[in-house]
């Protein structure tokens, strides 16, 4: 028996969706930003996807933990912050794991968890 696929997976339809679609979303950036910004950091991002929050937090000079489960779209975030300067990519981490399930030494004041991230 195939064991069923999973969500996010190399490949498949859902990442190159998120990656075309979802990634467009940016209304709620600034919400995210200016609450790391006022609490400072650092910020862990559970969900993190395509780093599409946690690259913005970067950018603004805050050191920022991303987790998720899908190597696909953590692939994805890797590939966006390449593009940016070395400044910012120091102020990211990028952690592969279920967030039901890890448990990571980082304290941080500010846990995000944007965009539908338990709806799954």
């Amino acid at each position: 028996m195939t064991p069923p696929r999973t969500f996010y997976e190399p490949g498949g339809l859902d990442v190159l969706f998120y990656g075309d679609v979802v990634e467009r979303r940016t209304h709620d950036i600034e919400f995210y930003t200016a609450l790391a910004r006022r609490i400072g950091g650092p910020v862990i991002d559970m969900g993190c996807g395509t780093g599409r929050i946690s690259i913005a937090i970067a950018e603004q000079g805050i050191d920022v933990t991303g987790v998720d489960s899908s190597a696909a779209m953590l692939e994805l975030a890797r590939a966006e912050l390449a593009k940016l300067s070395a400044a910012t990519q120091a102020h990211v981490r990028l952690i592969e794991g279920n967030i039901c399930e890890l448990a990571i030494s980082l304290k941080s004041p500010l846990v995000i968890c944007p965009f539908r991230t338990m709806q799954r």
